[in-house]
């Protein structure tokens, strides 16, 4: 696959005018698109990123984020769809995460969105959006993926905030629109969402095919017709039982000034955030098989804020990184070596690691002595030295990654 490092390379293929048939394209890095915010000045309007595929020529490639992120992607648009891309057709969007994007689209009758505008025939897996989306005279407008059709759509999430001016159809916290047979798996929405008309948590406009084993928790509020916690309408379509959004949360004052369509979808606090609950609803847990083994979710009361998450999307969720003690034994008279394993590096990689000793000979126990640790592969060493003959220790190991510092447990040891 052809690689993407720099915004420079990602400048280059969303405005290459090629819808690059069938090639693919991997990022590799995390890229800060800040810059995006000053491009293409013409006049007195600033359009910032151009939109990778429009309608008459879509991106007809495979782009994988390998779980890395954008940030800060500014786009102003005029005219055609508007997002990351902006158009796609027997394409693939997978592994990439949005963050704290910026896109306001005035665009008339077309689709608007985070992550892809109009996505037909193709799959968009695994990605996560976060930021602000302004939608203006569209036809649809979501959180990640603006129209959905003869698409598949799972593994997808967002906590933008979004605002829809005037649209025709859907207005949805992760998607606008689903047509053609559509179908949107495993996804949730944390934002605030509000809209026209047919305004919903997780899909504003569901046509031919409902969100299943979804929920949201983002309020929704609707200034014309009417809205709903999962869908703001279903169209040849029923609920699918399965998908629901925080009652005691999404109240039925926010979801709607003139009726709530999908008010039997609707669980409370207690039973989103309970595994055995979603298990009875036929969510696919890690450590569960009954109900699949593709792993989708996992569930944890200190992360999330205890509502279940994608484990198809490292690094949405800040998931720590965890350790565990191996040996210690000594250098000599006065040194000392210890291992730990890394049994997780949580959702980032471990970017470095210190040997903390405590002589335990003194009370009360003085501050550790702490010195940078190798890390190879699951394997943490380190290595202290200087200390006293025959001398009591505890050692234990810690362990830093983006997210937080973890320890081992201590050993002790006597020279």
């Amino acid at each position: 696959p052809y690689q993407i490092a720099t915004l420079a390379e990602l400048k280059w293929i969303s405005e290459a005018d090629n819808s690059f048939e069938s090639l693919h394209f991997v990022q590799t890095a995390d890229i800060d698109a800040s810059e995006t915010a000053q491009w293409n000045a013409v006049g007195d309007h600033t359009y910032g990123y151009i939109p990778l595929g429009r309608r008459e020529k879509p991106f007809r490639g495979h782009y994988d984020g390998a779980d890395h992120k954008i940030t800060n992607l500014t786009i102003n648009a005029l005219a055609d769809d508007a997002a990351f891309i902006g158009a796609m057709q027997e394409a693939s969007l997978k592994a990439l995460r949005i963050v704290d994007a910026n896109v306001s689209a005035t665009s008339s009758g077309f689709e608007h969105a985070i992550a892809v505008g109009w996505a037909h025939t193709s799959s968009v897996t695994s990605v996560s959006t976060s930021g602000t989306l302004n939608s203006t005279n569209a036809e649809n407008g979501g959180g990640v993926v603006g129209h959905l059709w003869s698409t598949t759509g799972h593994s997808l999430s967002s906590s933008a905030t979004i605002t829809c001016v005037l649209n025709n159809n859907g207005c949805g916290g992760v998607l606008g629109r689903t047509a053609g047979g559509s179908s949107l798996y495993d996804a949730y929405f944390t934002g605030a969402i509000t809209g026209k008309s047919r305004t919903g948590g997780l899909v504003g406009f569901s046509g031919e095919g409902v969100p299943r084993y979804c929920y949201s928790t983002g309020s929704v509020t609707v200034t014309n017709d009417v809205a709903g916690g999962v869908s703001g309408h279903f169209w040849l379509a029923d609920p699918s039982g399965d998908a629901f959004y925080d009652k005691e949360v999404v109240t039925p004052v926010s979801l709607s000034n003139q009726g709530i369509l999908d008010a039997a979808d609707g669980r409370t606090t207690a039973q989103l955030t309970s595994r055995d609950y979603l298990l009875s609803q036929g969510w696919d847990f890690v450590g569960e098989t009954a109900n699949g083994t593709n792993d989708r979710w996992d569930i944890d009361p200190n992360l999330n804020g205890g509502y279940p998450f994608l484990v198809t999307q490292p690094g949405v969720v800040p998931i720590p990184a965890s350790i565990s003690a191996g040996t210690v034994t000594a250098d000599g008279p006065t040194g000392l070596t210890m291992t730990a394993t890394v049994n997780s590096t949580g959702s980032e990689a471990i970017t470095e690691a210190a040997i903390c000793v405590i002589d335990a000979g003194i009370d009360p126990a003085p501050a550790p002595s702490c010195a940078s640790a190798a890390v190879d592969g699951a394997t943490i060493t380190g290595s202290a030295s200087g200390l006293a003959p025959g001398g009591n220790y505890e050692v234990y190991i810690t362990a830093t990654t983006a997210v937080s510092t973890v320890q081992s447990s201590a050993l002790s040891i006597q020279l």
